[in-house]
């Protein structure tokens, strides 16, 4: 039935660790929600199990709630850019210098998304909703009324709207999460830059400055007093290649330091 129906993306399981998976997950439903409705309404009326009927009206339902359109385009969103810097990490000839920027522009992003992206998310998810025949708006949640006193009519407080209630207690808090998320791995990053960075540009950096990178990263290797590299060494080897390693080719630091590591290894 699903085949019948979706000729581009199938289902796939939410991952429980990459990026691309759970990526992959979300992106199959954002842009085929339409098609998986019409195959389930087909579901819950050409099958003769009560069981898989009762299911498939039960995801109908689903995904006839606009709160759940929104949700899915919210988190398509914020996935897609969260996705494009771990591709990056992953690379095989990453600079970490390069990697913390493109970090630091999807913080940007989420930041300004997070301003003005949620009329964005409301307005793609009203095109979906409206080819699936449904009415675009956030139902709220009853009420349950509590008897009024002398004490607390004071404390009464203006009941908002659930689409409101939804941008600041789904949209804003998913925001505010990825962005504290991406902010801690950033500082990582960082770090990880500051302490190896400079095999990367090693051209860049005059003697005295190799000698005090090369330093800290001889510190930051030492375990027990003992040193997988000479610091001093290290800084020597570097700046005698600056002549023989042209500036313009860019070579992975750890091609860098395993090169280096051959005459400087203790």
């Amino acid at each position: 039935m699903f085949t019948r129906h979706l000729k581009d993306l199938t289902v796939k399981p939410l991952g429980e660790t990459r990026w691309e998976y759970r990526i992959d997950s979300v992106k199959a439903v954002r842009y085929q929600i339409v098609l998986f409705y019409d195959a389930l309404v087909d579901i819950a009326e050409e099958t003769n199990d009560p069981k898989a009927r009762s299911e498939a009206m039960s995801l109908c339902s689903e995904l006839e709630n606009f709160k759940f359109i929104v949700s899915i385009v919210l988190w398509y969103a914020i996935l897609f850019q969260v996705n494009q810097v771990s591709k990056q990490l992953q690379g095989e000839a990453v600079e970490l210098s390069v990697a913390a920027k493109s970090m630091d522009r999807t913080i940007a992003w989420l930041q300004k998304y997070r301003t003005d992206g949620f009329e964005n998310a409301l307005a793609d998810a009203k095109e979906i909703a409206n080819d699936m025949d449904i009415e675009p708006v956030f139902k709220g949640n009853r009420i349950r009324r509590k008897k009024r006193t002398f004490q607390n009519e004071a404390q009464d407080q203006p009941v908002q709207s659930p689409q409101e209630s939804f941008r600041i207690g789904c949209f804003n808090l998913i925001h505010d999460r990825a962005i504290s998320s991406m902010g801690q791995r950033f500082q990582q990053l960082k770090s990880h830059d500051a302490l190896f960075g400079f095999l990367f540009s090693f051209h860049n950096h005059t003697k005295p400055e190799m000698r005090v990178h090369a330093a800290n990263l001889e510190k930051s290797l030492t375990v027990n007093g003992t040193s997988d590299i000479d610091g001093y060494m290290l800084a020597e080897e570097m700046d005698a290649l600056k002549s023989v390693i042209p500036e313009e080719i860019a070579i992975p630091a750890l091609r860098n330091l395993n090169f280096f590591l051959k005459g400087t290894a203790m």
